[in-house]
């Protein structure tokens, strides 16, 4: 099925950054498409949210954590054979809170190649001037930014921080 000319699905997705510069991927968990996927958390939008208030629900219900400062970084529209989906990212600085697998996923903090492939650029989409670094730079190498497909399940070393169950 063909849905590129449908609605466009909004999704609102976290690129959690700790203070040492690895951020978080989590695994789908059974019984969703993509399962065993790997992934930056987050969810689509419901009716009347801003990508910013879903983006916070998403991650206190997956995650278990309340978000304290997340900036927007970029949007990216992919048309995939089941939908087209709008990507807005959000770089996630500072939270409340332990991870915990809401959904029995599992987490794995991982740290980009260095050194970074460039350092920092113009992203324009969001109207203003910040460093981008290693993270643009892994998201990028990971084959962009399409979520459900970031890296097969093989492809994420298997040193989750946390397994459920």
């Amino acid at each position: 099925m063909n849905n590129s000319i449908g609605k466009t699905v909004e999704v609102a997705a976290a690129v959690l950054q700790r203070a040492d510069g690895s951020f978080l991927l989590a695994q789908r968990p059974e019984g969703k498409i993509w399962a065993g996927y790997w992934e930056f958390p987050g969810g689509k939008l419901e009716a009347g949210e801003t990508a910013r208030e879903a983006l916070v629900r998403e991650l206190c219900e997956e995650l278990g954590i309340e978000v304290t400062t997340a900036y927007p970084w970029i949007t990216r529209l992919f048309t995939y054979p089941h939908a087209t989906v709008r990507l807005s990212f959000f770089r996630v600085t500072e939270w409340r809170g332990e991870l915990y697998p809401h959904e029995g996923q599992q987490f794995s903090w991982q740290i980009p190649p260095q050194p970074p492939f460039f350092q920092s650029g113009r992203v324009s989409e969001i109207g203003a001037d910040f460093s981008v670094g290693a993270s643009q730079y892994a998201l990028l190498q990971s084959g962009g930014e399409k979520r459900s497909r970031l890296k097969k399940p093989a492809l994420i070393p298997q040193t989750p921080l946390l397994k459920s169950g």
